[in-house]
């Protein structure tokens, strides 16, 4: 895995990580035969590595505006959420399917409809409905202003 810095038309590697399958951590003898350093052999996902290089520009202080990345880590939450908790702005590919919020939504307990039937105890979303991105990209075809609009999306998946 690798993490690459561009900046205006230039472009270049700045930092690695080695992916171990969970099979290959089995394999310790696999693993020295392809001399792999003894400490890098331990299970890590591709999401750890990713968030882990991140890190490392930020405490290198490599200057960044924001984190691209394609639809296997878009599609991550937990990626995702740490990304946000870090207060980073990032661009994630995502399926065309994927639920999203166009407002941030508003989450608790709902109250009890009527009398019968248990108390909700389960968080959900209050205030507002998700939407499917690809309907999100035909309502703004179907705008004909010649703006081009970019809008906070919040993720369906959140993390309590």
């Amino acid at each position: 895995m690798f993490l690459a810095y561009f900046k205006k038309k230039k472009r270049m590697l700045i930092d690695e990580r080695l992916y171990l399958p969970q099979k290959w951590i089995d394999d310790k003898t696999r693993c020295l035969k392809a001399k792999i350093p003894h400490e890098e052999i331990k299970f890590r996902t591709k999401y750890e590595l990713g968030l882990e290089m991140i890190d490392n520009a930020i405490e290198e202080g490599i200057p960044f505006s924001y984190v691209t990345m394609d639809g296997f880590y878009g599609e991550n939450p937990e990626l995702l959420t740490e990304l946000e908790i870090r207060g980073l702005t990032f661009v994630a590919d995502i399926a065309v399917d994927t639920l999203v919020y166009i407002e941030k939504p508003l989450v608790g307990i709902p109250e009890k409809k009527g009398t019968r039937g248990k108390k909700p105890s389960i968080p959900r979303v209050l205030n507002i409905c998700s939407t499917r991105v690809d309907s999100m990209r035909l309502r703004l075809r179907e705008n004909h202003d010649k703006l081009l609009y970019f809008c906070d999306i919040y993720r369906k998946h959140i993390l309590i």
